[in-house]
């Protein structure tokens, strides 16, 4: 791969994240907010390929302005995620002052950033150069050699028994692969021998399912701990089915981590 190529990529990826920070429609912002983190997973994906080929130091600090954008649209993305998680939960009656106060602190974060959306952008803007730059100096991004590398990376800690919370951080990794597949047919066939692309996706998807109900245990677990003692009976009822679920969840893991390797 030429450098060229890899700025264009960049260039691209990077416009989607700044229209998506610009543009004042707001009729859908679930939807936007969700493909503006997937679009900044990608430009991850690009500074993470920055710093394999570049051993500049200014590399470590790539990509920080897109990844304060995904953390506050995260926060809002998981109250989301557990609104839509206790809708389909049997104990759901159970949990509806939770309900309520998800939906009232994701609808305070949610105007929020929306209201310092064309900051962000700007933020952005300002530091694209920077990443050019960095690109400029990167030499040979051989992505079949990066291909090799996050292979090797996950042949060795994706496993049956590794900790669910480890392997939530490697889904980062599972997801560059993914993306590197829709780079280009000659990199999708390449590591296309090594792995199952429909297994890997799968396998990224259910940890970000796992991961989703973790967050409303926690939040359940949370509540818990203010709630009156006559109450208690009936949220432990709740964590116990989230347990179940969870643990129906590893089970699948373990399933596509085996068909991974």
């Amino acid at each position: 791969m030429k450098t060229v190529e890899l700025k264009r990529y960049f260039d691209k990826i990077n416009k989607k994240v700044v229209r998506y920070l610009s543009d004042s429609g707001d009729k859908h912002p679930v939807k936007k907010l969700h493909e503006l983190r997937v679009e900044i997973k990608k430009i991850r994906f690009v500074c993470n390929v920055i710093r394999h080929f570049n051993k500049s130091t200014d590399v470590e600090m790539l990509g920080k302005p897109y990844e304060d954008v995904f953390k506050k649209a995260g926060k809002i993305r998981s109250l989301q995620m557990q609104e839509k998680l206790i809708s389909h939960f049997d104990e759901s009656d159970i949990l509806e002052d939770l309900l309520k106060e998800n939906k009232h602190a994701g609808e305070k974060l949610m105007k929020k950033f929306f209201k310092d959306r064309e900051l962000h952008a700007d933020i952005i803007k300002a530091y694209k150069p920077m990443i050019d730059a960095e690109i400029e100096k990167t030499i040979n991004p051989n992505l079949k050699l990066y291909a090799d590398h996050l292979l090797k990376f996950l042949f060795d800690n994706i496993k049956s028994k590794t900790k669910i919370s480890d392997v939530h951080e490697h889904r980062k990794k599972v997801k560059e692969l993914i993306f590197m597949g829709g780079f280009s047919k000659e990199l999708h066939a390449y590591i296309s021998n090594r792995v199952n692309f429909d297994s890997t996706d799968k396998l990224q998807e259910k940890i970000g399912e796992w991961h989703d109900k973790f967050e409303l245990f926690k939040a359940i677990t949370k509540k818990s701990n203010d709630v009156k003692n006559s109450e208690l009976k009936r949220y432990h009822k709740a964590v116990m089915a989230i347990s179940k679920m969870m643990n129906k969840d590893l089970e699948e893991i373990n399933l596509l981590v085996s068909d991974f390797h």
